[in-house]
């Protein structure tokens, strides 16, 4: 099966986190907003302005290959926080 790989850059420090794994994009914003909800002290929730969720590529888990592509916008993490 593909999986997406996924980052957050940061803004601040102009540096993409490590990657990781999910089926979509659905997926992806649910973790980081799981992660926001339940850790207001992390710097996604207390500085969300900062950071963009970013699809960086595909992974094959049947095969272990990765794939790059071009880094594609998925979602502002401001959007995510309770004021928007």
């Amino acid at each position: 099966m593909l999986k997406t790989l996924y980052s957050v850059y940061d803004a601040k420090s102009q540096t993409y986190a490590a990657p990781f794994c999910e089926t979509n994009d659905g997926t992806a914003i649910r973790v980081i907003q799981d992660l926001m909800e339940q850790n207001q002290t992390h710097p996604f929730a207390r500085h969300s302005e900062d950071f963009t969720l970013e699809r960086v590529g595909r992974f094959n888990e049947l095969s272990g290959d990765l794939e790059t592509e071009p880094v594609g916008e998925v979602i502002k993490l401001r959007e995510l926080t309770k004021e928007n």
